[in-house]
């Protein structure tokens, strides 16, 4: 039975799936195709809030998953639950629930801390959370897990352009 699903799993076309931010599916299509890459690279942008990654995996052989910002929170729980269901994984600037001090060899993660000071309880945040993004990103790129983007003053919403372009040919 187990070899039938895996044929039935190779007749299914490859689909990226990409996670955006609370900024919306629009801008990360911009990213998408500024660093080169087309919606005809079988890519599916779906806004944070989606639920629809389930039946997507019913109809397609979702082989990658990217996740920005808001859109991070559902990547991480691919990477908790299945990781290897995955052939690239990547994290741009995400939501982070948690520190971790490992990550799967086919996740990629950029980000910039500071990116977090206002919110979420960086040191800036009216609404300190025991548990942080602002905390949580800065432990993950001192341990090198999350690759450092920018300078001091760097946007978080340039970081998606940036990692679609570094990782360009992973993501084809």
């Amino acid at each position: 039975m187990k070899f039938i699903n895996i044929l039935k799993e190779q007749e299914k076309e490859n689909l990226t799936v990409v996670f955006a931010g609370t900024n919306g599916v629009d801008p990360m299509i911009k990213y998408w195709e500024s660093a080169g890459l087309s919606n005809n690279d079988k890519v599916k942008f779906l806004p944070y809030t989606s639920n629809e990654l389930p039946q997507l995996k019913k109809i397609y052989n979702v082989n990658k998953i990217i996740g920005f910002s808001g859109g991070g929170i559902k990547v991480w729980k691919e990477i908790k639950n299945n990781p290897d269901d995955y052939e690239f994984i990547g994290l741009i600037d995400p939501s982070t629930p948690t520190s971790v001090s490992t990550l799967p060899s086919n996740v990629k993660m950029v980000s910039r801390y500071e990116n977090w000071a206002g919110c979420c309880g960086g040191p800036k945040s009216k609404k300190p959370r025991t548990t942080s993004y602002y905390n949580n990103l800065k432990l993950m790129e001192e341990k090198g897990l999350s690759e450092r983007i920018g300078s001091n003053t760097y946007n978080h919403l340039k970081i998606p352009g940036e990692f679609f372009r570094k990782y360009k040919d992973q993501i084809l």
